[in-house]
């Protein structure tokens, strides 16, 4: 697995665990279609930009997505995961903006085995 695939495993993972249960129809098209609301996320992520109540959701979430490897998403928020990593895996425009939210949330890199496990399972 590639350092871009295992970048695009945390953000996915959050993005999945940020829109709950009550929020299925969550559309992972219209963030990967929208370079803007994208970039806002990381930037929100990363710290270094404002964040909207799903950023501030996402930054909360970042731990436990990482420890569990998405366990805690529903089955449609796990189809969004896999979804969101079939499409943005292959966009080498986002490769740093993936490195640095590894290396924030993840310096040791510890937790990424299991991601990598849960996304080849499917």
């Amino acid at each position: 697995v590639t350092m871009l695939s295992r970048c695009i495993i945390l953000l996915a993972a959050v993005l999945a665990l940020a829109w709950a249960a009550p929020q299925d129809n969550f559309s992972v098209d219209s963030v990967l279609s929208n370079s803007r609301v994208l970039n806002a996320y990381l930037k929100c992520v990363l710290g270094t930009g404002p964040c909207t109540k799903e950023g501030r959701e996402m930054k909360r979430l970042i731990p436990e997505v990482l420890k569990t490897a998405c366990k805690s998403c529903s089955q449609k928020n796990k189809e969004n995961l896999r979804k969101f990593l079939r499409r943005v895996e292959v966009d080498p425009k986002l490769s740093d903006a993936w490195r640095k939210v590894l290396e924030k949330y993840d310096p040791h890199r510890q937790y990424r085995v299991g991601l990598e496990k849960f996304v080849n399972d499917s």
